[in-house]
């Protein structure tokens, strides 16, 4: 783990905002591996290598897609788990009739009939021959698995945004210790 970072989101615990200037940095940073920055002004200054990985762990599109992919995953976990609960199942029904018995006469035999019926059936899965459990845990490991695709991409992100923060540092010094020398060589002619 990288020092002044913290887990879960990867935000920096030091600076407390990431959302200054650095952000429009952040491209540069990514693509900046073997480029050289000769003649052009100090693009980094003053970023710090942990504030480039916070944010490259907070928008870099691998990450935040093993993220979501992590979650669906998460989802179908709960459901094989839920498969080991109770299920509730509720009707209800109403049913009314109104009969007239003799029209022929004058007095009116009406009969009204209503009728009404609930159900409510629970039922908990007692034995499943093992298919239940052997369905949460292909869940889990899949859940496992895919968590260890997440980490896979923050290490592959850290390398390249560690290894485009130390091109940058070095291609800086590198413009640095140019323009020293053509000044120097300006004033020897």
């Amino acid at each position: 783990m990288v020092p002044g970072v913290k887990r879960g989101r990867m935000m920096v615990s030091a600076s407390g905002s990431l959302r200054g200037a650095f952000r429009r940095h952040f491209l540069w940073h990514m693509l900046a591996g073997g480029i050289a920055v000769v003649g052009m002004p100090s693009v980094a200054h003053g970023e710090t290598l942990a504030e480039a990985i916070a944010i490259a762990y907070d928008t870099n599109p691998d990450i935040l897609a093993q993220r979501e992919l992590l979650r669906a995953i998460n989802e179908r976990y709960l459901q094989a788990r839920a498969q080991l609960g109770f299920t509730i199942d509720a009707t209800a029904s109403l049913q009314s009739q109104r009969a007239i018995v003799d029209s022929n006469t004058a007095t009116n035999n009406e009969v009204n009939a209503q009728t009404a019926a609930q159900t409510l059936t629970v039922i908990q899965p007692i034995y499943s021959g093992g298919r239940l459990h052997a369905a949460l845990q292909a869940a889990l490991a899949n859940v496992f698995l895919n968590y260890q695709y997440v980490r896979r991409a923050q290490a592959r992100v850290l390398t390249q945004v560690v290894t485009s923060y130390a091109d940058v540092q070095r291609d800086q010094q590198i413009v640095a210790i140019s323009t020293e020398n053509v000044a120097l060589l300006q004033g020897q002619i």
